[in-house]
């Protein structure tokens, strides 16, 4: 009977690494030693977040570590910066409405976000958010980009929207993560508290905690058995990956660590890894290079990735 490896599973125990290779049927653990190669250029993980907001006259303010305090004042909408980098709205809107665009670029930490309603928002690297500086009418409505978390402050008199091109969430009060990466195949929105109605065009899926609606092109599926944590890795600083491809991995560490990725050989496997992402970049490949079944090298800000 041919034997596939299938997966490799990293667990970490007191430093020491096990990993699983899977067959048709059976699951072996193996104990492995560390001989990966010794990485001479490395690359370090992002030590904050530089987001860039956009304001609605067009001007821009690129934020870095220095950037606190009052940054401007909109419609009688104040935005500020808090020490630990959140960004904030508050004060009382006049009878015009301004629209914001927050823009977090390739190789920073998540940063969080509070709305003028109390509601709050994480955003992942290589994603955006627009929204106005205060909400008026029956409802709120924010459009994404890319990845991001939502904690929407219940209010059932002014349902909350988030719009991604032809796809709408609608929430009154409730936690989901939205993840839109152009790169990706689909779509998803997983539901981790509360309930939403989730349309694209004539397609409409209620989804409950737990459960996840999956877009790709004109279909919807609808996933029952979802890993939270793994969903949830990126905004709680760490990578975990449960059965999931190299390209896959890698398009999540092109975007955090803001490299290029080159493949020079085909990775048939499956892999389940968990780490911080406190860690330079090659501690993240020397784990996997303890498989035995892929192998990395980086050349000035490019992974290259071999059998």
């Amino acid at each position: 009977k041919r034997v596939v490896a299938a997966a490799a599973a990293i667990l970490i125990f007191s430093g020491a690494l096990y990993f699983w290779q899977f067959n048709h049927s059976d699951k072996n653990l193996v104990k492995s030693e560390n001989k990966s190669s010794i990485y001479k250029i490395d690359i370090p993980p992002p030590k904050d977040s530089k987001p860039i907001l956009t304001l609605s006259d067009g001007s821009i303010i690129n934020l870095d570590s220095s950037g606190k305090g009052t940054l401007a004042v909109q419609g009688g909408i104040i935005i500020a910066r808090k020490a630990d980098g959140e960004i904030f709205y508050s004060g009382k809107a006049t009878d015009v409405i301004s629209y914001n665009t927050l823009s977090l670029p390739k190789g920073n930490k998540p940063m969080r976000l509070s709305l003028s309603d109390g509601s709050i928002v994480w955003l992942n690297a290589a994603s955006s958010i627009t929204f106005p500086t205060a909400f008026a009418g029956n409802e709120r409505k924010v459009t994404i980009t890319g990845e991001a978390y939502f904690e929407v402050a219940k209010n059932t008199a002014m349902p909350f929207f988030v719009c991604h091109n032809d796809i709408l969430i609608k929430v009154l009060g409730t936690h989901f993560n939205v993840n839109s990466y152009y790169d990706e195949q689909a779509v998803k929105i997983t539901l981790l508290e509360g309930a939403v109605n989730v349309t694209n065009g004539e397609k409409i899926e209620i989804l409950r905690p737990g459960q996840q609606a999956e877009f790709s092109k004109e279909t919807i599926k609808l996933n029952n058995d979802v890993n939270l944590d793994q969903v949830m890795a990126w905004k709680n600083e760490q990578f975990y990956f449960d059965r999931v491809d190299i390209k896959t991995m890698m398009r999540q560490i092109e975007k955090y660590y803001n490299v290029e990725i080159e493949y020079r050989d085909n990775i048939n496997y499956k892999f389940i890894a968990k780490i911080s992402r406190q860690v330079n970049v090659s501690e993240f490949l020397k784990k996997l290079e303890l498989t035995e079944l892929v192998h990395f090298k980086i050349e000035a800000n490019k992974i290259i990735i071999m059998k």
